[in-house]
């Protein structure tokens, strides 16, 4: 959507300044505009003095656009997860080759993105997903192994994948109900990234309590883009990584703003994948 009327205002011409152009100058400004936006193939109404007839835009140029409009909503995904994931694969824990990562929803919009990311710096991925429907989503994320659970069901599977010795890194956004058993399946000196209590309330433990020498870091996204020159430098380590196709961005639903309330209470129930999207 282009606002012909501000555009002539803020472009102006000679002896215009940009807030004292007359109406017929705008006019006259946003007409041009609209005749050269038509003879783009981009069909224009609703211009003072009236709707202007152009034609519609052919087939190839409705591909394009839709190449467009599907490169925004990447975006859109892409980033605040991105940089999530990014802080915690990074700064919390940076992951470095052999590093085994159990990363809890791994269907989910952040799972997702952390998976990709943690394959990407050479670790190997055991994925949790709550139901069997999407483990194929954390297969296709990268995920080495994937386990289907729920509570604290994961910690006999997950050692026995581990040899006894547990992971070095967990990622668990879950809350009190995978927290004490994301602890146990930790390996000495492992580090536990907690991230939100997206299930349940926020565990309490005491410093006594933490096993094998383990760390336990609650990371916040702010602290990771303190300033615009870390989040310019940030955003361009993950844009680097989606050119080289890692990650690769998966939308899992799209809904209108209005039903921002319908969004919400299907990430509750658990029966989403991906990165969910409002529309204004």
């Amino acid at each position: 959507m282009i606002l012909t009327a501000s555009t002539a205002a803020e472009g102006g011409g000679a002896g215009m300044s940009a807030y004292g152009a007359s109406k017929a100058a705008v006019r006259a400004y946003a007409r041009a505009w609209a005749d050269e936006l038509g003879s783009r193939g981009v069909r224009v109404n609703a211009i003072p003095p009236g709707p202007v007839d152009t034609p519609m835009w052919d087939a190839a140029f409705g591909d394009r656009a839709r190449e467009k409009m599907e490169a925004l909503a990447a975006g859109a995904a892409l980033l605040l997860q991105g940089l999530t994931a990014h802080h915690f694969a990074t700064v919390s824990h940076p992951v470095r080759p052999g590093d085994v990562a159990l990363v809890h929803a791994a269907a989910g919009g952040v799972g997702m993105m952390l998976t990709q990311i943690v394959k990407a710096r050479g670790g190997t991925v055991i994925g949790l997903v709550s139901r069997p429907e999407k483990a194929g989503y954390a297969t296709d994320a990268g995920a080495d192994h994937v386990l289907v659970s729920s509570g604290d069901a994961f910690v006999e599977p997950v050692r026995e994948l581990t040899g006894g010795e547990g992971v070095h890194v967990v990622f668990d956004g879950a809350g009190a109900t995978t927290f004490a058993a994301s602890l146990q399946v930790l390996r000495t000196h492992g580090t536990m990234v907690f991230y939100g209590p997206l299930i349940g309330d926020v565990p309490t433990i005491a410093l006594n309590d933490i096993p094998r020498s383990t760390r336990l870091t609650y990371p916040v996204t702010g602290d990771h883009v303190r300033t615009p020159e870390e989040l310019a430098a940030r955003a361009a380590e993950l844009f680097a990584l989606v050119e080289r196709g890692e990650p690769v961005v998966r939308i899992g639903g799209r809904y209108p703003l209005a039903e921002a309330a319908r969004a919400h209470a299907d990430i509750e129930s658990r029966t989403t994948t991906g990165k969910l999207l409002l529309i204004p």
